[in-house]
C-alpha cells in the first residue's frame, strides 16, 4: 500500500504543478504537454538514474541509457496527458 499511496502522491504533485506552470508555458497544448514532460524529465531522470541504478547499483551505462530513454517517453506522454485533460486558461 505504501507504493500505491506514494505513487498517488508524486502524480498528484505532478499535476499541481502543471497546473501553476501552465500558463507560463508558451503554446497550444501539444507544445505545452512537451514542454512540461521534457522539463519533468530533465528535472528527474539524469540525477536519479545516474546516482541509484549507476552509481549504487552498479548496471551498464547502456541499461542506464534505455532507462533514460524509456523515462523520457513516460515523461512525455504524462506531460501531453495533462495538457490535454487540462481547462484551457
Amino acid at each position: 500500500w505504501f507504493v500505491l499511496k506514494g505513487l498517488v502522491f508524486v502524480g498528484a504533485l505532478s499535476g499541481i504543478a502543471f497546473v501553476l506552470l501552465a500558463q507560463h508555458i508558451k503554446g497550444g497544448r501539444v507544445k505545452r504537454g512537451l514542454k512540461f514532460g521534457l522539463g519533468h524529465w530533465l528535472l528527474m531522470t539524469p540525477w536519479f538514474e545516474f546516482y541509484l541504478p549507476y552509481n549504487v547499483m552498479h548496471e551498464p551505462v547502456m541499461l542506464v541509457l534505455l532507462e533514460c530513454a524509456l523515462w523520457l517517453c513516460v515523461a512525455i506522454v504524462t506531460g501531453m496527458y495533462m495538457s490535454l485533460v487540462a481547462p484551457e486558461q
